[in-house]
This record gives C-alpha cells, sequence and structure tokens, in this order.
C-alpha cells in the first residue's frame, strides 16, 4: 500500500529553495506517489510551464529518472510527452533506458510512429538553463538492440513510419543492421510491405542482396509479400534474381507458388536479363585472360596436341599469378579451366588463328588490354 506523504512532512526533505515554492512541492509529493503506485494517473499539467532549477533537478535526479523510467513501463506517454518537451526535465529522460525485454523508448516511437518523441529523443542540445553546469540530456544509441537484436530502424521500416526511419539515418543508424536472423531493415520493410520505407532506404544505399540465415533476400520477401510495386523497385536497384535460398527457392519460385504471377513473369525476365549479363561478364573475364598468354604459348595452343591445362601451367606467368589454379573464372562445369573448344568459341582472334594456323610476326599475340 502505497503512503501518502503531506506536504509538511514533505518540506523536511526538499532545500530551502524547493520549500518556498508550492508548484515544486506539489510536484514532488505526486511523484512519489506516481512512482509507488502502478496504476495512478499523473496530473501533467503539475510539469507544464513549470521552472525547475538545476540545481533542485540535480538533488532529486534519482527520484526523476524513476519517474521517467515508471512511465517508460506503463507506457504513459502523457507524462513522457510532458518530461521530453520540459525545458529541464527533459534531461532526465534517458533515451537507453530498457525493459527487461532490452526494449526502449526510441524503439516505442518507431514502433508507433511517436515522431514527436523520436524527434526529442534524437536532439542532443545543450539546455540553456543548464548552460552553466554544462549538463546534456544523454544521447540516444540510434543502433541499441533489443533481445531480438531488432533496432529502432528495424521497427520504423517494419511499421511504415518513414519519417522516424529518416531521422535515424540521418543519426547516422546503421542501415544495415542485421538482428538475430540476419534480417535487414529492408528487409523489414519488404516483408511488411511498406513501399514507402523500403525506396527510401534503397535511396539512402541500403545492401540490396544481402541475404538472411535462410538465405532470402529483400526481393525474396517481397516477392512473397505479393506487392508487384516493391519487387519493381528492388529491381531498379539491382537486386539479383537468381539468388536462391536454402530450400534452393528463387524469388520467382516464391511468387510462383504464391500464384502471383504477374510478379512470376516479371521475376522471370528480370533473370533472364541478369543471366545475359553474367555470361558477358564471364566472356569478358575469359578474353582478358586469354590475352595474357605468350606469343609462343598461344602457338602452341593453336597448332598443337598440348592440353589446355598444361599449357598454362606452362607459362610462368600465369604461374607465378596463379590465375591457371584459383583466378581463372569458370567457363564449363567440370573444369576451372576451359577447353580448346570452348576457348576457340570465347575468343574470336583465337578462333581466327584456328584457321589460318598461322600467326603474323609483325603483329605480336595477344593484344593489349586496358585494365580499368
Amino acid at each position: 500500500m502505497a503512503i501518502k506523504m503531506s506536504a509538511v512532512h514533505l518540506k523536511t526533505f526538499l532545500p530551502v529553495s524547493f520549500q518556498s515554492n508550492p508548484a515544486c512541492i506539489d510536484l514532488i509529493r505526486h511523484v512519489r506517489y506516481y512512482n509507488t503506485t502502478n496504476d495512478s494517473q499523473f496530473p501533467v499539467k503539475l510539469i507544464k510551464d513549470l521552472f525547475i532549477p538545476d540545481d533542485i533537478l540535480k538533488s532529486h535526479q534519482d527520484l526523476f529518472s524513476e519517474f521517467f523510467q515508471t512511465a517508460f513501463l506503463q507506457e504513459d506517454l502523457d507524462v513522457i510527452r510532458a518530461l521530453v518537451n520540459h525545458e529541464t526535465l527533459k534531461n532526465i529522460v534517458d533515451p537507453n533506458f530498457h525493459d527487461e525485454d532490452k526494449f526502449t523508448l526510441l524503439m516505442y516511437a518507431a514502433q508507433n510512429g511517436l515522431d514527436d518523441i523520436a524527434a526529442k529523443l534524437l536532439e542532443n542540445e545543450i539546455s540553456e538553463t543548464s548552460s552553466q553546469s554544462s549538463s546534456q540530456k544523454p544521447i540516444a544509441n540510434v543502433d541499441f538492440k533489443d533481445k531480438d537484436s531488432m533496432t529502432a530502424l528495424m521497427y520504423a521500416a517494419a511499421n511504415g513510419n518513414k519519417h522516424i526511419l529518416s531521422l535515424l539515418i540521418d543519426n547516422n543508424a546503421n542501415i544495415n543492421v542485421q538482428n538475430n536472423e540476419n534480417r535487414t531493415p529492408l528487409m523489414c520493410a519488404a516483408a511488411a510491405k511498406q513501399l514507402d520505407c523500403l525506396s527510401y532506404l534503397l535511396e539512402k544505399g541500403a545492401a540490396v542482396n544481402i541475404v538472411d540465415v535462410e538465405g532470402n533476400t529483400a526481393l525474396i520477401y517481397a516477392a512473397a509479400s505479393g506487392k508487384k510495386e516493391l519487387v519493381l523497385k528492388l529491381l531498379k536497384y539491382k537486386a539479383n534474381p537468381l539468388i536462391k535460398n536454402l530450400q534452393n527457392k528463387s524469388a520467382a519460385d516464391i511468387a510462383k507458388a504464391e500464384e502471383f504471377n504477374d510478379i512470376v513473369d516479371l521475376l522471370k525476365k528480370a533473370a533472364e536479363i541478369e543471366k545475359s549479363k553474367n555470361l558477358e561478364k564471364e566472356k569478358e573475364k575469359t578474353t582478358k585472360k586469354l590475352a595474357t598468354l605468350s606469343h609462343a604459348v598461344m602457338l602452341e595452343l593453336i597448332e598443337g596436341d598440348t592440353s589446355v591445362p598444361d599449357l598454362f601451367r606452362k607459362e610462368p606467368k600465369l604461374a607465378k599469378n596463379r590465375i591457371a589454379l584459383n583466378g581463372f573464372s569458370p567457363i564449363s562445369h567440370d573444369s576451372s579451366i576451359p577447353n580448346n573448344t570452348e576457348l576457340r568459341k570465347l575468343h574470336p582472334d583465337l578462333q581466327k588463328f584456328y584457321k589460318l594456323r598461322k600467326i603474323n610476326a609483325a603483329h605480336p599475340y595477344p593484344p593489349v588490354y586496358d585494365e580499368d
């Protein structure tokens, strides 16, 4: 049972400056009662426009800190708003205080779209009334993680609170932070069908092809959501439609299982384009590596019967750089080094030399490629 203290008894615990201020005495009495009662309603009008000197605030630091903590644990938004907006009491609001699940007020604001509270928590200025003592309110840790390694940014993304999302990113929140399941804010937005938040994260440089513990990407989550706009936006920012999760399912496979046929068609077209790009990249890399072969080795390759792997190993420059062993992009699934037929198909000049069976000594082979 809570013990109420009369104003007369309360005065014996208060500094002289406080005793002379009836409003402050009344505030303290209600704060003590509020802190010891789970179902009381605090009269927030006592806080508004009440000036509390810095020395008084310091002498009752623990009392007011408990006041904020009680309000947070009871989700008393009226009291919280009154505190974060008060000129001096805002300095006792600890934005990193958390409950037993490591859930902070900043996370609560991000989850519930409390823009005003989030903005106040992210303010780091020194109060004018506290300037002489240089007391500064605690700085919010924007990357603080709860028991599931979720951050405020993830809660904002998952709940479509774009304004808070932008505030957090402006305050250097890790845009690619991952939770216990390696999911990112981008994945949270995709899974929750939050197009505005997903678009904003992409604009701010969120990595698009990160995979979680199940091998899923943001694109796979978007495909599972059935929202075509999410898929289009991710593809615009180079999401890879070829990536498969640990169940060997691509984004198209997931969409097909859910009968999102328009998304399936979109992803199949994107996959074909991606495959074509990958093939061109492999051809380009192979062509450049062929260009490192010496004049003599190229001649032996065209006219001789020596195997390609042996030729690569004979070439000192290739052996030194270990290109033949671990730097050559696979052309076939059977070997990391292409066979003669594959080389001729991939390199027009080599095919031409194969047909002519001669090399013009006036124009040494191979051609020189400039590395970008």
